[in-house]
């Protein structure tokens, strides 16, 4: 617990909460983690997005680079530590087009549970 309240502490409110709403949208059965096939359903719609294909393999090992734990699910702190090693690996720019690449494609209803619109 002590590590995710330092990872917390470090990404600004708006983003965690921009983060939020994408962890939300990509979990659909709201049980709390974000399985593979869950996580090839975000990628599918990025994909669509961005105009760029992902194989197999490719979502698999983005997948597995996210699930710290190896547990076969992304959780929250998982979630927010794979942002800030994008932003790392990438520059803050092109992690945050990603990021706002991926909430284009968030549903209205998770955006407006955190009141945005």
């Amino acid at each position: 617990a002590g590590q995710d309240m330092q990872i917390q502490q470090q990404l600004q409110t708006e983003e965690i909460d921009t983060l939020e709403i994408l962890f939300r949208d990509a979990d659909c059965n709201a049980d709390g983690v974000v399985d593979f096939d869950e996580f090839k359903k975000v990628m599918e719609k990025l994909s669509e997005k961005n105009g760029k294909r992902y194989n197999f393999l490719q979502v698999r090992g983005l997948f597995r680079m996210a699930d710290l734990d190896g547990s076969g699910y992304i959780d929250f702190a998982e979630f927010l530590l794979a942002q800030r090693r994008m932003k790392k690996n990438w520059g803050t720019a092109k992690a945050a087009a990603f990021v706002t690449m991926a909430l284009s494609s968030t549903s209205a209803k998770n955006k407006a549970s955190l009141g945005i619109t």
